[in-house]
């Protein structure tokens, strides 16, 4: 099964450039009403013991600066959540947020300051998660925080200097930014306190009235650096079998929250490094390291495992920060670009019987430019996914969802995948913001290109 599945992420990368000639595809890619109404994708969902009011999902995006210094959420953050929920979106997921900070000295300043929110802490940085949980419920939407342990080798590497701590990974890995930079592995009795502090925040995200949680496993930050042997690389540790972190993360998650508390996975069905770089994989110095990546099935396996463990939803996508285009497509990619990855984890899901704990089914998640009503109502009329994921289109237009529901499609500001306008952001010390996707499409408008980009 591995050659089938590895050709299958290699003929994906291999085609995103000619869908423009899938008239089909290319016409989805419009703000057109052609399954309308769409029923599907304001159906209910079940999550657990939890009841979903429609299929949409605000995606993750880092919720940076939108916090008081020591992590409390401050009104800005709240605002912003509270106007998607307005907005009739049925889940509303958070950016990420450390489980602790002793582990990786990357997620805080020299003071301790942080530009993370954070849930560790004290009931003065509790009480903004309850005040924006309870605000998000008021317009019958639903929230998960998504927790991480940490960033790992793709964390700010000024800790070196700062702080004079190196950054961590799951082995000696380079640093992103500076590959010079040797991020040390973290020590077993370092992992059971991740371990311990995950749970921990979960109790305390289910006492703050958050609807669930959600495990940041994708995209090579500390989690998934510590469950894929790309990165993975450890002997005679507790953790050298890479699935055992993720594993024991889990079960400390589900036996802190009890049974009924929903647990969510992000997840990438593979790195897609070897696919994306082929030989130069085994001659460039900050890429031979990682030749070993998981593989497709093993990620299918391991999916299978924290099913077993507890979780109840995964959402999935390919790629990491050595290719970083993947899991933010830009506008020349195609529309529903990873539908092909959440249609192989249902058939895998269904062909093997896997559920819940709950003993429901175990829903996935599409993301990747669904941003177009028709292209969301058909992949969940087709069965290649059980929610639709929205992260920017929602930056773009926060009533995408009303506006779909009633059918005024053409009034949906639509984004159109503008990196310099919106991810470059984070990298100046930015967010995301709302008014860079309007005033993008403002232009894009005065210049007569059609919304199919």
């Amino acid at each position: 099964m591995t050659s089938v599945d590895e050709g299958f992420v290699k003929n994906l990368l291999e085609h995103m450039g000619d869908w423009f000639g899938d008239e089909e595809q290319f016409q989805l890619a419009r703000l057109g009403k052609k399954y309308y109404p769409y029923t599907h994708l304001f159906s209910p969902l079940q999550v657990n013991r939890l009841y979903l009011k429609n299929r949409i999902v605000m995606g993750p995006m880092a919720n940076f600066n939108m916090a008081e210094e020591l992590g409390r959420p401050n009104e800005k953050m709240i605002q912003y959540f509270v106007e998607r929920a307005r907005g009739g979106v049925g889940l509303i997921t958070s950016g990420l947020i450390p489980v602790g900070d002793a582990g990786d000295p990357t997620l805080t300043e020299k003071d301790g300051r942080t530009y993370f929110p954070r849930i560790n802490g004290s009931r003065t940085v509790f009480s903004g998660w309850r005040e924006l949980a309870e605000n998000i419920h008021s317009h019958g939407a639903h929230f998960f925080i998504q927790l991480t342990p940490g960033m790992g080798r793709v964390g700010d590497p000024q800790s070196l200097l700062k702080k004079h701590k190196l950054p961590v990974s799951a082995s000696w890995n380079p640093n992103f930014y500076i590959p010079a930079i040797p991020c040390r592995p973290l020590t077993d009795r370092e992992c059971r306190r991740l371990i311990k502090e995950a749970g921990q925040a979960s109790a305390d995200a289910k006492a703050m009235t958050i609807d669930g949680v959600y495990l940041h496993g994708h995209e090579g930050f500390l989690l998934e650096q510590m469950t894929n042997p790309a990165f993975n690389r450890r002997v005679l540790s507790h953790y050298s079998d890479w699935q055992t972190f993720g594993l024991e993360m889990v079960r400390e998650i589900r036996s802190r929250v009890g049974p009924d508390y929903p647990i969510m996975y992000r997840i990438d069905l593979s790195l897609a490094l070897n696919a994306t770089y082929g030989e130069r994989m085994e001659k460039v110095g900050s890429l031979k390291k990682f030749r070993r990546e998981r593989q497709v099935g093993e990620t299918l396996q391991y999916m299978a495992n924290l099913v077993k463990e507890g979780v109840d939803l995964f959402d999935v996508d390919l790629g990491c920060y050595e290719n970083w285009w993947l899991p933010h497509p830009p506008n020349a990619m195609p529309s529903g670009v990873f539908l092909p990855v959440s249609r192989l984890v249902k058939e895998f899901l269904a062909e093997n019987r896997i559920v819940s704990n709950a003993g429901l089914p175990i829903p996935v998640a599409a993301i990747g430019k669904l941003g177009y009503p028709d292209l969301a109502e058909k992949a969940l009329r087709d069965g290649m996914c059980d929610l639709i994921m929205l992260a920017r289109p929602l930056l773009a237009d926060p009533q995408w969802a009303n506006k779909a529901y009633a059918g005024r499609v053409d009034d949906i500001c639509p984004c159109i995948g503008d990196q310099e306008a919106c991810v470059h952001e984070l990298v100046e010390g930015g967010r995301r913001r709302a008014k860079d996707c309007s005033q993008s499409w403002a232009v894009v408008q005065r210049a007569g290109v059609s919304d199919s980009t």
